[in-house]
């Protein structure tokens, strides 16, 4: 076993399971489909047994009959034996189809409607020697193998013992053809019932081996689980910056809005530019409604020259206020006494009123 497939601790993703599906890679036994088309077989028996039993029974007699009266040549053996073929395959359709249909029910209650367009695609590595010997060798071939002998070997024993008592039933009891056409359904029915409890029983083993082999395969490392994490979701670096961005726009946009309330911008004076608002009714000290850095510190001094807000100049102030100061919310304590001085001056200043 390779350190890889040692370090694949973890139980396969959603997300994985979900990529396998679409490449065709799913759980499924085929003893499933096996136990409904035997299912479906009796059940066909059952149900319209008696009548497919008389109508078969009904072709052989006729075929009986009439094949005293066949002409000495050949052509006409081959004339009755094509009709009696497509009498016997028009008769037994119907109990083929449903236990067909019942063998791709069976397939798609496992897996459920399933179309995978990339299993079609040509596999170049099928056709490599090593890969080859490496797949037919493998534990899961061994193991493969050993589960369809068993089976031959069950099946094979149950089909053997009903095949010798027809026979012996056939041969020892002298009955009619529809009554002989009677016998055999229901010794059919009987064989029906055997295997069907045998596929059963080896249905439910081989659904637990085929999961367990299955989710064993699937199994991922961590390594592989993070990697798959940042594929889906993005490195969380940029998720972080991405993050960082949009909360930037968003107070980009709502210092813009807020201007137009400002009492006065503290500039620093063109890298850095705060607002800030005070209203001594509602408020306890002063809130940070606007702030910008760089270019964007120019646009807030420009809005507030169009909206006539105070443009004071305290290049400290500025930058403590930006660096610590939550955004629409009121200024740290120790920078009371700063502010304070800042709406003095704005006060005494009017003419710094909407200055650039």
């Amino acid at each position: 076993m390779s350190a890889d497939e040692q370090n694949r601790s973890e139980q396969a993703t959603a997300y994985k399971l979900e990529q396998a599906r679409k490449k065709g890679m799913v759980a499924r036994s085929p003893d499933a489909g096996v136990v409904l088309g035997l299912a479906g077989f009796g059940g066909y028996l059952w149900a319209r047994g008696d009548r497919l039993a008389a109508r078969l029974a009904a072709l052989d007699a006729r075929a009986l009959h009439d094949a005293a009266y066949l002409a000495s040549n050949g052509q006409a053996v081959l004339t009755l034996a094509e009709s009696l073929a497509k009498q016997t395959a028009h008769l037994v359709a119907p109990l083929v189809g449903v236990s067909v249909g019942a063998a791709l029910l069976g397939s798609v209650m496992q897996t459920g409607l399933l179309f995978a367009p990339s299993a079609l695609k040509a596999d170049m590595s099928r056709l490599n020697p090593a890969q080859g010997f490496k797949r037919i060798f493998s534990m899961q071939s061994l193991i493969e193998a050993a589960k369809a002998c068993i089976k031959m070997l069950v099946y094979g024993v149950i089909i053997w013992r009903f095949i010798a008592s027809i026979v012996t039933t056939s041969v020892h009891a002298p009955l009619s053809t529809s009554a002989l056409c009677v016998a055999l359904l229901r010794q059919c029915l009987s064989l029906c019932t055997a295997l069907l409890c045998a596929a059963v029983v080896f249905a439910l083993i081989d659904q637990v081996i085929v999961r367990r082999a299955f989710a064993k395969k699937m199994r991922m490392s961590r390594h592989e689980i993070r990697q798959e994490h940042k594929q889906r979701e993005g490195d969380p670096r940029i998720r972080q910056r991405r993050r960082q961005l949009q909360r930037e726009l968003l107070q980009r946009s709502a210092s813009m809005r807020n201007m137009r309330q400002a009492d006065v911008l503290v500039t620093n004076p063109t890298h850095f530019a705060v607002a800030l608002k005070y209203d001594s009714a509602t408020m306890a000290a002063p809130e940070l409604i606007a702030r910008g850095a760089g270019d964007f510190a120019l646009r807030l001094k420009r809005l507030a020259f169009v909206y006539s807000v105070p443009v004071i100049e305290s290049k400290m102030l500025a930058r403590q206020l930006y660096r610590d100061a939550a955004f629409e919310r009121e200024i740290p304590a120790h920078l009371f006494r700063e502010a304070a001085a800042v709406y003095l001056r704005a006060k005494r200043a009017p003419s710094q009123r909407g200055q650039v």
